[in-house]
């Protein structure tokens, strides 16, 4: 059970770093400083499609994480577990 809850702490540990380089690439792209909080990005950002999906990933990961009980593995989609 150990390296269950190993790698799904992992796996946020890597989507965490991947959003967050994201954030910076689309904040560089618009002349945003990248400790902003809340920002509107350009229509025309290449960084923001990528930035959302991995912004997704994570809270999905963080939501099969169960802190208590490890990872669990499942997730609900249009109303059914998958895993």
């Amino acid at each position: 059970m150990e390296a269950i809850e190993r790698a799904g702490a992992s796996r946020i540990e890597g989507l965490s770093a991947i959003v967050r380089q994201l954030w910076e690439k689309a904040c560089e792209h618009d002349g945003i400083p990248p400790d902003s909080m809340f920002v509107v990005f350009s229509d025309n950002n290449p960084y923001v499609p990528y930035h959302n999906k991995a912004v997704r990933e994570l809270q999905e990961a963080r939501a099969a994480f169960v802190p208590g009980g490890g990872y669990v593995g499942l997730r609900i989609k249009k109303g059914r577990a998958i895993t």
